[in-house]
């Protein structure tokens, strides 16, 4: 065979000669599973069992070490760097690390570290004693005892000195995507070339990522991985991974760093240091301010922070950003308030009138309904299905009650009644497909305060309320003229039941939907808004569906307080026949 045995990561030396073959064992377990074996995946081999034939060449893939994921959601500088340093479980790109400071909560030193956890674990079964005093050596001056790492004899991957960023003494990777097992799958799997249906092979980073499965494509280390391992087995190439098998801190990029004011002379790399591993394969490294070094702590902040002098203009960014979401959260709550606060006083006296009514199935249908946009209103449940269709749920109920309304002003109108019913049902269908288009951005966790579905719903609930407006004002009109009590001769009342119509017939809804869908329409094309509009924008969103279950509402207390202008149209309508 062409590798006697697989060595330990970065050929550290802790294990005794007895031990090294076990190791060994392991990693060529890794290279021989379910998913990575001569079978699946040919052009993947293990040099230990397998001859390789000359000529053999080596290559390296590198990538950021900082999580791509981080970068991409907090592009502001300090926010970006205080999640990332917050957890270890943000730092997924197989190089975590854990920061120490004075009392003056400055710097003082970083250890970053991108050694898989297997190892340890192996070490802590064979030579517990080995591991314990190579975790207090490479922390001098913490006062790590083996009680601290064993728990009931069992090695604790995740002890108190290995599981912080705010220590200054990570030894070892413990993310749960950050394990040499996931590394060796990941080069093996990479090897299989992958296939478009039109028999294209697939050679884009995050397209091969997603097929391939090689993990979370908004990380910079697998897709970019994948990908170079896979050029190689495009080329025709049998691959394995180089002895020892283990993730290296390749660089550290120095030239973005630069000394603070009156420190000109300080040079960043001579507070580097490593300390495990060899050349070109390092697993630990230290960035640390020596005692006599004490008065440039500010050195290490800026190297961390690169971009503090950069971030004022951001920081009043993100102020200005906070205070217009936090006056738009204002103005909804007013409009929220406001809104449903005369919405339940409607409701109870609508209510009111209907329970005097004949108990017929209109009736019923019509007070099921109103007590359908109640309970909808009164309650807010926070499931992902509920939260996705929330804001549609109430339109279709709104539109029903619009048609009901039509139909009543024009019995005889079969023509006029379909086509409502028609607009009706299909606006009916948008919302349920707005519900399904809402539940998959939920799922899928992406951003944004609309989607392309929203203002296509808009269009449907503004057809229904401009034909059915229409249809009522073309009614009332046509017998206004017969029905003198109609039309008052005070222009203050005429102006009163003018008013009074367009309640009825939905005109001032009409109006709110109109708004409501010019706005969307805008916000689904441009994604560059200024703060008037984002107002405009929340206030009428916040109306619309207010508006609608007011409607029937305003409605039922026209009719029963005898102040409706369809009442009279309406007799006059059966004296006639």
């Amino acid at each position: 065979m062409s590798l006697a045995r697989h060595d330990p990561p970065g050929f550290v030396e802790d294990l005794l000669p007895e031990n090294r073959p076990g190791w060994s064992t392991i990693i060529s377990a890794f290279m021989h599973t379910r998913r990575v074996n001569p079978t699946i995946t040919p052009h993947f081999y293990d040099a230990t069992r397998e001859i390789e034939q000359d000529p053999i060449v080596g290559a390296s893939v590198t990538w950021l070490g900082f999580p791509r994921q981080v970068a991409l959601d907090f592009p502001n500088d300090r926010r970006r760097w205080t999640v990332a340093d917050g957890e270890r479980q943000a730092q997924d790109e197989y190089l975590e690390w854990s920061i120490k400071r004075n009392a003056e909560n400055k710097i003082t030193k970083i250890v970053f570290c991108n050694e898989g956890p297997e190892y340890f674990e192996y070490l802590a079964q064979k030579q517990p004693d080995t591991l314990v005093k190579l975790y207090q050596d490479l922390n001098p001056g913490l006062d790590i005892k083996k009680a601290d790492l064993f728990e009931n004899g069992v090695y604790n991957p995740r002890n108190k000195w290995n599981s912080s960023t705010d220590t200054g003494s990570i030894m070892h990777l413990i993310q749960r995507n950050n394990t040499l097992s996931a590394q060796v799958d990941l080069g093996g799997r990479a090897t299989i070339l992958r296939v478009r249906d039109d028999g294209q092979l697939i050679i884009d980073r995050d397209e091969l990522s997603r097929c391939s499965d090689f993990g979370n494509d908004r990380r910079n280390s697998d897709p970019t991985i994948g990908a170079a391992i896979n050029a190689f087995a495009r080329e025709g190439h049998k691959l394995t991974i180089e002895n020892p098998v283990g993730l290296y801190i390749d660089s550290v990029d120095w030239a973005p760093v630069h000394p603070p004011p009156g420190h000109d002379d300080d040079d960043p790399q001579e507070f580097w240091k490593w300390t495990r591993g060899r050349t070109g394969t390092f697993v630990r490294g230290e960035f640390e301010v020596p005692p006599k070094k004490a008065d440039t702590l500010l050195l290490i902040n800026t190297l961390i922070f690169q971009s503090f002098s950069l971030m004022k203009t951001q920081e009043q960014d993100d102020l200005y950003a906070l205070g217009v979401n936090t006056t738009i959260n204002v103005i909804n709550t007013i409009i929220t308030s406001t809104g449903y606060g005369a919405m339940v006083l409607m409701m109870f006296v609508a209510m009111h009138y209907l329970r005097k009514k004949q108990r017929t199935i209109p009736i019923i249908a019509l007070a099921t309904c109103c007590m359908a946009i109640y309970a909808r209103k009164a309650q807010y449940l926070a499931y992902m299905v509920v939260a996705a269709s929330q804001p549609g749920l109430i339109y279709p109920v709104g539109d029903a009650l619009v048609v009901w309304r039509a139909w009543v002003l024009l019995p005889r109108e079969k023509f006029y009644k379909i086509l409502l019913s028609m607009l009706m049902l299909a606006n009916l269908g948008i919302s349920i497909a707005d519900i399904v288009v809402d539940y998959i951005q939920i799922q899928s966790e992406l951003q944004g305060i609309t989607n392309s579905m929203d203002w296509i719903m808009c269009i449907g609930l503004l057809l229904i309320n401009v034909v059915a407006m229409l249809l009522i004002g073309w009614k009332l009109w046509t017998h206004q003229r017969n029905v003198e009590s109609f039309v008052a001769r005070s222009s203050g009342h005429q102006i009163q039941k003018i008013m009074i119509l367009l309640i009825e017939s939905g005109a001032l809804i009409g109006i709110a939907q109109v708004m409501n869908l010019v706005l969307n329409i805008v916000l689904a094309y441009n994604s560059n808004l200024t703060t008037g509009f984002q107002y405009t924008y929340h206030v009428f969103t916040a109306l619309a569906p207010v508006t609608t279950a007011w409607y029937p509402l305003m409605v039922i207390i026209l009719i029963n307080t005898g102040h409706s202008p369809a009442i009279h149209t309406t007799v006059h309508f059966i004296d006639s026949v």
